[in-house]
């Protein structure tokens, strides 16, 4: 076996159809690209905003280059991303924000009363997850950044529910938080940056607009001097 889609030609002596291999390669291919790239998208900015989060998450970063050199490990490994506890957080909180899958499509299975509300045998429901992720009875400050808010706090339970709930949850979302991780690695180990303005204002409703203005001031490597700090040699600037 050398990749998935020999995998789905061996299942159970290649009984499964055409049209069924097709679908999940296509799945595997293209599911949550658009969803973890819109997180990918929003992080630097809730870092710019937030240097107090972008210097913790430095210093766990550096600390991992730092362990790369001593060990002459050119890749990060397994053990290593399980390391990076400040930036667990971060994704959490991230996610939290955004919303990347924000709405789910599911169809009630019986009568279900919701508040007195009853939502028939049959009918499909579509829940949306970002008004109980910015409730401020189980968020504190809902819509700032905060990542130290996932200190001892239990996610086993549907007030946090990024990649949905129950069995049908996103099979994928370990990969996601894998991907968001490594990003943030490469990302704040080789850039900085800073605010170079702060955020338009503007009104809730329609239309939504912002002024075409330069976010973000310069870009400034903070590899060689961090580096240093760390007794890092410079060369580990560039290992992936």
């Amino acid at each position: 076996m050398n990749d998935i889609l020999d995998g789905l030609l061996a299942v159970e002596g290649g009984t499964l159809t055409r049209e069924v291999i097709i679908d999940v390669m296509l799945g595997v291919t293209f599911a949550a690209y658009e969803t973890t790239a819109r997180v990918l998208t929003l992080i630097p900015k809730f870092l710019g905003d937030n240097p107090h989060v972008m210097k913790t998450l430095q210093d766990e970063h550096f600390r991992i280059l730092g362990e790369r050199a001593c060990t002459e490990k050119i890749t990060l490994t397994w053990d290593a991303y399980k390391s990076m506890t400040f930036t667990e957080k971060v994704v959490k909180e991230a996610l939290r924000l955004v919303n990347p899958g924000d709405i789910v499509f599911r169809e009630a299975m019986e009568d279900v009363n919701v508040d007195g509300y009853v939502i028939p045998k049959g009918w499909k429901v579509m829940p949306c997850f970002s008004p109980a992720h910015t409730d401020p009875t189980i968020y504190k400050d809902p819509l700032s950044f905060i990542p130290w808010r996932w200190n001892n706090k239990d996610t086993n339970n549907f007030e946090f529910t990024p990649f949905g709930g129950g069995i049908r949850q996103c099979a994928g979302k370990e990969l996601a938080k894998l991907e968001l991780s490594l990003f943030i690695h490469h990302l704040v180990t080789r850039c900085s940056w800073e605010q170079s303005e702060e955020d338009a204002m503007f009104k809730k409703g329609l239309p939504i607009y912002f002024k075409n203005t330069r976010r973000f001031q310069r870009e400034l490597p903070p590899t060689s001097h961090r580096l240093e700090d760390q007794k890092v040699p410079s060369s580990l600037s560039t290992l992936a």
